[in-house]
């Protein structure tokens, strides 16, 4: 838009020139037509309107065939392009796609959005063309849509979000694996909706009873079954349509069941209603039983396509040991016994299709020595793999993919040591270094433009890290398979370093097929490139990497956890027991067993009915709806279906109260039993604390937990999830470590360094720094940030309900984002990833005196000079607080696009400013987040836009529209304190 905007006033400056001579009877002919039919195009792309698009192709014609421009050979070239163009945008635009009915709203997000969509891919195209099926039908109320990563699955869905909201009265559920996936989910929807002056949220941690409203609230899938467990009525009245993205989790072993369940339930009690469910996955194989568990009769769609974005190549990387070089070497020195050394070459195989390679290169990485006493020494696979790594990122970005932590430290590190510093990465490097100390590895190889990244780093360094890739200030990251599941963060070139690791006897697979497929979709930028390369190492004991890579575009069959084998070995052994009791058994439950039975109880809580007989019915109707009563055969439904007798009949004979807590909570059905018994004397502690104690997060998080009740809750969880150890390898030695104090302190908000140096000083080793953030890591977010929230969320709820006076209801979250104080916590549930900052704002704002529905209001003011300078705020953390402190009702932006003007806040540098219009623009320089701020003729700054209207404005910029200032008031001496902005339309 610049560049037109540009073009057509040196047209017109030429035209004033000389103000008789019409520019299309000269020369320039072709060039003026050019430029006209390119606005009418970008006027048709941006609004839509078939006049737009016709006046366009007959402008473009005529410029290709103006008699009066026979030597503009460019421009006429341009021109006959830009014709074929038209004719393209007719059939694919998003105008073109949109039902003739659809508000114009819709539309507009998606072209007017961050960033914008004039086009769509060919299987978008095929899809929501399909005038039976189309998903954009408000009659499909079921789908089930599976596209490779990087093949516009995403832009799918929030198209379908946009166009929900624009034709029903009900709100969107957008339910997303991991609370990563939610914030970036969040953040890119949050980038359309403001055009329809729409809201989204994200629904809080789980175990955080309070209901967070907009008209779309994104959460996990843990959180949506707590909610329809809470109030299933309630949850479908706010909701209509249901979108679940990186749907094949239902084939996961440790989530997959209540994932399947909380479907069925839904598809259940929407079967006759207008709610609309919808399954997004890249890696959603055997959609034939998917689609015959939620089939509604005719209205619903199922596709899977294989197409993507950028084209992408496939590559091995192999190695072998040239026997004709080996050479014996006789003892010398401490060498005591000869020795052979053999050349060892690593061979990149380049592959198109199922033939044979079509090229291939080869580089010596090493050698291989080998003794008669022990086993060949080779080089690490660090060693191995730079070669490879170094070959790519002459090409582009790369990404290097590990199925461990330390195994993405290693090569991250040995890359490092061969590359120069960098300026570019200074401020990451600082921040790393504040928040883990000044020896961790992180910050030596962030000096180098290289990364690693994987979960047990601080969230808000993860981001940095991120947005340094996206910025190519950082060009190599080594990451485990937690970066490609949760970041849309597209590279050049994706290296699958390690899928396993052989244990002497087998190959033990870390990274599954819908891991690599999720992976191998982040190689070739949609946009920026053609392609993209994926290179899979080869690995002992592993299938062979031309194996791996046939098996990327094939989407195994997706089954339900409760019909695998291994689901079927815990049915015997829990049949077993049922079978000496004679009854239900609650000890000793295999996993999936209990999940089953919680599933049952669950059931027989809905079913309104007084007879046994009529409850069994309803509860085996329901566990029919799940999708593995549609892979199993009828011998093993049969099992099944008797150990849900096993729940009714055991159900009948509870109390009231143990019957609706047990249904509601969520947990493994035996789980239940010691979640009563942290109940009943969390609420006897609770009675013995005065009111200070009562208010304090952390007070009340100790009560809960304290004499012996949190080892009862930790014994419900993997003992792995809270163990530390004393060095990262050999045999395994345990460190005592007081877990009571680590979880207060982690609620009082202590940063993650003082954590590690306070609580785990007992960790040894060369990389102790490193392993102490790993541990550290794993215990906050599996224990603090997932199962305690959970389990003292429940355990609130039994000890409330015998209360007249409700304990703290936001104790989970709390515990969650470990903070400790209401002001840190309101900051953190609206977005900003930050636990540091969040902590250092709202121990600032307690001192000012700013309750927590004042920061707002507080911070902006401020704005980010001050943020920098009180808060030593990074540039993700800036950028987050510039989304916390605007208002999303203002809706300014929208205002702006229909053409009203508005009024907005103004701080200006001292410049004079007389009353001529200003362009609002991005400035230039190293702040960052860049601000907004206004250029005289001179090019000198005259102010810049409050931190409240920044987010408003910016969305504007960055979609490419010319903003226009004008003063609007000014105060006694003149100086101008807000301005009227109007969008310049072409």
């Amino acid at each position: 838009m610049t560049l037109l905007r540009s073009l057509s006033a040196q047209a017109q400056a030429i035209q004033r020139a000389s103000p008789d001579m019409e520019l299309l009877n000269t020369g320039l002919a072709s060039a003026v037509g050019v430029i006209e039919g390119v606005r009418l195009l970008q006027e048709y792309l941006a609004y839509g309107g078939s006049r737009s698009l016709d006046e366009a192709r007959q402008v473009l014609i005529r410029a290709a065939t103006n008699p009066e421009s026979p030597r503009d050979l460019d421009s006429r070239w341009v021109a006959a392009h830009l014709v074929d163009l038209c004719d393209d945008l007719g059939r694919c635009s998003i105008w073109a796609i949109l039902p003739g009915d659809t508000p114009t709203g819709v539309g507009m997000a998606m072209t007017l959005g961050d960033p914008p969509v004039m086009t769509l891919w060919p299987p978008q195209v095929e899809l929501l063309k399909d005038a039976a099926n189309s998903p954009l039908r408000i009659d499909v109320r079921r789908a089930v849509l599976t596209f490779p990563t990087n093949a516009g699955k995403t832009l799918l869905a929030q198209l379908l979000v946009v166009q929900h909201l624009s034709v029903a009265d009900t709100s969107v559920c957008f339910v997303a694996p991991s609370h990563s996936l939610c914030r970036e989910t969040r953040e890119g929807m949050d980038r359309r909706l403001w055009t329809l002056r729409r809201r989204i949220v994200e629904g809080g941690p789980l175990g955080d009873s309070l209901r967070t409203y907009a008209d779309v609230v994104i959460m996990t899938p843990e959180k949506l079954a707590s909610r329809l467990r809470a109030d299933e009525q309630a949850l479908l009245d706010e909701f209509g349509l249901f979108v679940f993205d990186e749907a094949h989790l239902v084939g996961d072993d440790t989530r997959g069941w209540s994932f399947e369940t909380t479907v069925s339930r839904l598809h259940s009690l929407t079967a006759d209603t207008d709610h609309r469910i919808l399954l997004l996955s890249a890696a959603l194989g055997g959609t034939a039983s998917v689609q015959t568990w939620l089939g509604t009769e005719g209205s619903e769609t199922t596709t899977t396509n294989t197409w993507r974005g950028p084209r992408r190549l496939h590559a091995t990387y192999t190695y072998w040991e040239d026997g004709a070089s080996t050479v014996e070497h006789p003892p010398t020195g401490r060498q005591r016994v000869p020795r052979t050394v053999t050349d060892l070459y690593g061979i990149v195989n380049l592959y198109v299709d199922e033939g044979r390679a079509i090229a291939s290169r080869e580089a010596k990485i090493g050698h291989v020595t080998a003794t008669r006493r022990g086993g060949p020494r080779r080089p690490s696979r660090s060693e191995q793999l730079l070669p490879i790594v170094g070959l790519a990122a002459k090409s582009g970005s790369v990404l290097v993919v590990h199925a461990t932590k330390r195994a993405a430290e290693r090569l991250a590190e040995e890359i490092a040591r061969a590359r120069p510093e960098t300026a570019a990465t200074r401020a990451i490097v600082q921040l790393a270094e504040q928040r883990m100390g000044a020896s961790h590895n992180l910050a030596a190889a962030l000096r180098r433009g290289v990364a690693y990244h994987h979960a047990a780093l601080p969230a808000d360094v993860q981001a940095e890290i991120e947005d340094a890739v996206r910025q190519g200030e950082i060009d190599i990251i080594c990451a485990t398979s937690t970066l490609t599941e949760g970041v849309n963060l597209p590279v050049r070139t994706v290296i699958i370093s390690e899928r396993g690791y052989y244990d002497s006897t087998e190959y033990r697979t870390l990274i599954d097929s819908a891991g690599l497929m999720n992976a191998a979709g982040r190689a070739g930028r949609a946009g920026r490139e053609t392609e993209g390369w994926v290179v899979v190492n080869f690995e002992r004991g592993a299938p062979h990497p031309r194996q791996a890579l046939r098996e990327l575009d094939q989407r195994p069959e997706i089954h339900s956890t409760l019909s695998v084998e291994s689901a079927l070995e815990q049915l015997g052994e829990y049949e077993a027991l049922v079978h000496v009791t004679a009854a239900l058994v609650l000890q000793n439950v295999p996993a999936t067993v209990d999940g089953f039975l919680a599933y049952c109880w669950y059931l027989a809580e809905l079913a309104d009915v007084l007879s046994p007989d009529d409850r069994r019915d309803r509860v085996i109707a329901g566990i029919r709806k799940t999708l593995a009563w549609h892979q199993m055969p009828p011998a093993v439904q049969g099992r099944w279906e008797a150990i849900a007798s096993h729940v009714v009949a055991s159900y009948e004979e509870a109390p009231p109260v143990q019957r609706r807590r047990w249904a509601r909570s969520g947990a493994p059905l035996s789980a239940n039993v010691k979640l009563e018994a942290v109940a009943a004397d969390a609420a006897a502690a609770i009675d013995a604390l005065g009111p200070a104690a009562l208010d304090d997060p952390v007070e009340l998080i100790a009560a809960i937990l304290k004499d012996g009740r949190l080892d009862l809750l930790l014994s419900l969880v993997d003992p792995r999830d809270f163990r530390f150890k004393r060095r990262r390898s050999g045999p395994i030695e345990a460190i005592g470590v007081n877990l009571l104090a680590l979880i207060l302190d982690w609620v009082r908000g202590a940063p993650l360094k003082d954590l590690a140096d306070i609580h785990l000083t007992a960790v040894q080793g060369g990389d102790e720094d490193a392993f102490r953030f790993e541990q550290l890591s794993t215990f906050l977010t599996r224990i603090c940030e997932h199962h305690l929230p959970f389990s003292l969320g429940t355990v609130l709820e039994w000890i409330n309900d015998d209360r007249s006076d409700d304990v703290n209801p936001r104790l989970p979250a709390h515990l969650h984002y470990g903070v400790p104080d209401a002001e840190s916590l309101e900051l953190l549930m609206s977005g900003v990833r930050s636990r540091r900052i969040a902590a250092v704002v709202g121990a600032r704002a307690a001192v000012h005196g700013v309750p927590a529905d004042g920061l707002r209001r507080w911070l902006a003011r401020m704005g980010p000079v001050l943020w920098r300078a009180e808060f030593d705020a990074g540039p993700t953390e800036v950028a987050d607080l510039l989304y916390f402190v605007h208002d999303p009702a203002a809706a300014i932006g929208a205002s702006l696009l229909d053409g009203h003007v508005r009024i907005v806040g103004f701080d200006a540098t001292g410049i004079t400013w007389e009353d001529a219009e200003l362009p609002v623009v991005i400035a230039n320089g190293d702040e960052r987040p860049r601000p907004l701020v206004l250029i005289n003729d001179g090019g000198q700054i005259v102010g810049r836009i409050r931190a409240s209207e920044h987010r408003h404005l910016a969305v504007l910029v960055d979609a490419g529209f010319a903003l226009l200032a004008t003063p609007a008031t000014r105060d006694n001496d003149g100086t101008v304190t807000s301005i009227q902005v109007r969008i310049q339309f072409d």
